[in-house]
């Protein structure tokens, strides 16, 4: 507490520098790897972003980036998808937006059903693989997604979409921006409908999302408001079918006619402060809240949650060091109940308090000659409760405080002006999950140590990039195949294990078409076991740009997925096939009709009859070959 009244204090100093331009409006990106951080990752800047279909969830949008493997439970677009990098699951992804962490407090999964058609309000995607840079709450266990929303261009603009195509699939959007006003004000807003009726029987969708942005950016301050509510209803699929079913009729699902809903509504203030050209603040205060039900009619399991954040941080940077330090507050409170024909079957409270503070530093002097050492460091305390009968009839009755450290290091070493050699080492500890207490009360926190050896080729129409990493783990917490009665994958310790491997990624962009690529190939072990679940020795991608006519853009892409295991035994019975998927795009910009433009999505081109997840309720069939068709209008430059 005395830290962050110190920096309360230091935000409210009268000012004494000069008058500065305005200050950038990018909120919170201190979490964020830069050009020379030791750390391998990717951004995708908007437009790429916006490329993606436009069913796309924000798994499926990154999900030609290297080691990324996305899946829809729902065999199409619009429901539950989900997200793995080196094979690590959501739960162990950190997801942050703007710096606040996404991920939920208790079961640590990112719903992207619960915030519908995200890729369309964010400004870039930054996907750090590894423990990465500190991420507040519970941190990256082998990856973690950055997130920055859209933020006010110099004009006023407005746009708007449409998109039909398979399974009755309908989304559309509206978005509107003031533009930075002279004195400095703006107003940006966006609106998006979807719904479908899927691709498995009963997996419908009608799901919405508003976006607000609302502020004032002055030569040495951003101040800003940021509105993200979602509702979603959609159709329960969580259920997989077994290979006679799936051989039979691949669209059954056996929870057809039950219902998911759920509404959540995250609201940011963010204060920014530049005291001079190389010191700065910034304060985030985050509420997320959430309500929603599963729906097995007369049977009701409902929820509501509720996370309060605070987040402060100084920045200094000079021509040799760049540095961060701040703290990081939380306050969840949640409660799960049932009913059935409205009689009360159950219910169970949890709480959950986080403190963390960190300080982190890349230090670059002249005589390195470009190359620059790293370095961070965070303290994290927490404290989980839970008590009160669950949703199995059990007492779960739960209490534990904890005290993490978690160290990071690495050196970019400059070899020339297109050449750098990195390397970086971490420690990291994660604490279970609500679905792992519920199955094992004496569950344990997981602890990982992390190397990272990279080269990074950065010329003029080809880049490249080479990771060789080992992610070594001590009392790993990995899902062992069961999912609980809410869906949630269930975990256990299972004691030493490691993810090794090595990933290359290029890229050759000439005026006419742009060639991109990567490959990872890894062994992922648990000691005196066998493989880890649903993590393929290869992963990769080819994907091919072609600039056609003025305004016209083609683009094929394939995704390579070896073979995998839904469970731990390495059991052949258990593996899930290795897949091949082509997808397809075609894009026109109407040069004569300026902000107008067309496109046509095609999704598995080659009608490919596959799999991509399984578990112990069964396997998860994707959809065949499916288009989208999508026409947008857009005025003014964002």
């Amino acid at each position: 507490m005395k830290i962050i009244l110190a920096l309360a204090l230091l935000s409210a100093l009268p000012d004494t520098s000069e008058v500065y331009d305005r200050i950038d409006s990018t909120v919170v990106v201190a979490s964020r790897a830069g050009r020379d951080t030791p750390i391998p990752n990717v951004t995708m800047e908007k437009g790429r972003i916006m490329a993606s279909s436009p069913v796309n969830s924000l798994p499926m949008t990154i999900n030609l980036l290297p080691s990324v493997i996305s899946t829809r439970e729902d065999g199409s677009g619009i429901g539950y998808s989900y997200l793995r990098i080196r094979g690590v699951p959501g739960s162990q992804t950190a997801v942050t937006l703007n710096g606040i962490m996404l991920n939920d407090a208790e079961s640590q999964e990112v719903f992207w059903a619960n915030i519908p058609s995200l890729s369309q309000y964010l400004e870039s995607v930054q996907v750090q693989r590894g423990l990465g840079t500190t991420m507040c709450g519970p941190g990256a266990f082998g990856a973690s997604v950055n997130l920055i929303t859209d933020t006010a261009g110099d004009r006023p603009s407005a746009g708007a979409s449409l998109s039909y195509g398979a399974f009755h699939t309908f989304t559309s959007n509206v978005r509107a921006s003031s533009g930075v006003t002279k004195t400095g004000l703006f107003v940006d807003a966006a609106f998006s409908y979807n719904s479908t009726e899927g691709y498995r029987y009963g997996a419908f969708g009608n799901v919405y999302s508003v976006f607000a942005n609302v502020g004032w950016q002055g030569r040495r301050d951003l101040l800003k408001a940021t509105l993200l509510h979602g509702k979603q209803r959609t159709g329960i699929t969580w259920e997989g079918i077994s290979i006679e079913q799936y051989n039979r009729d691949r669209r059954i699902n056996p929870a057809e006619g039950n219902t998911d809903n759920y509404r959540q509504t995250h609201v940011q203030l963010n204060w920014e402060h530049t005291f001079s050209e190389n010191f700065s603040s910034d304060v985030t205060a985050d509420y997320t809240g959430g309500y929603g039900y599963y729906e097995y009619a007369p049977r009701r399991d409902l929820m509501e949650n509720g996370l309060w954040v605070l987040r402060t941080e100084v920045k200094y940077t000079n021509r040799a060091l760049s540095s961060t330090a701040g703290v990081y507050l939380s306050d969840y409170r949640g409660g799960h109940w049932g009913e059935y024909d409205r009689e009360r079957l159950y219910s169970n409270d949890a709480f959950k308090r986080e403190a963390d503070a960190w300080i982190r530093a890349e230090w670059a002097p002249w005589y390195f000659r470009g190359s620059s050492l790293y370095a961070d460091f965070q303290l994290r305390t927490l404290r989980h409760r839970m008590n009160g009968p669950d949703e199995y009839g059990s007492i779960l009755s739960y209490d534990r405080s904890s005290i993490f450290f978690n160290p990071r290091a690495g050196a970019n070493f400059k070899l020339s002006s297109r050449n750098d050699i990195f390397v970086s080492a971490a420690f990291g500890h994660r604490e279970p999950g609500r679905a792992d207490i519920q199955s094992n009360s004496g569950v344990r926190p997981e602890k990982m140590l992390d190397f990272e050896l990279g080269h990074r080729f950065n010329g003029a129409l080809y880049k490249a990039s080479t990771t060789v990493y080992a992610m070594e783990y001590f009392d790993m917490l990995v899902e062992t195949g069961i999912i609980d009665a809410g869906g949630y994958a269930v975990k256990a310790n299972v004691g030493n294990a490691f993810r090794r491997g090595v990933e290359f990624a290029g890229e050759l962009d000439f005026r006419l078409f742009r060639l991109e690529g990567n490959i990872s190939i890894s062994s992922n072990r648990i000691r005196n076991m066998g493989y880890i679940l649903l993590s393929p020795t290869v992963v990769g991608m080819l994907k091919w740009t072609q600039y056609l006519w003025p305004g016209g853009t083609f683009a094929i892409a394939g995704k390579l997925v070896g073979d995998q295991y839904w469970d731990n035994s390495s059991d052949p019975q258990h593996r899930i096939p290795a897949y091949c998927v082509f997808d397809l795009s075609l894009r026109h910009n109407f040069i004569f009709l300026r902000g107008l433009s067309a496109s046509i999505y095609v999704d598995n081109l080659f009608n490919h009859q596959y799999y991509a997840y399984a578990n112990a309720t069964g396997v998860f069939p994707q959809a065949p070959v499916n288009l989208m068709f999508r026409l947008e209008y857009s005025l003014g430059e964002k």
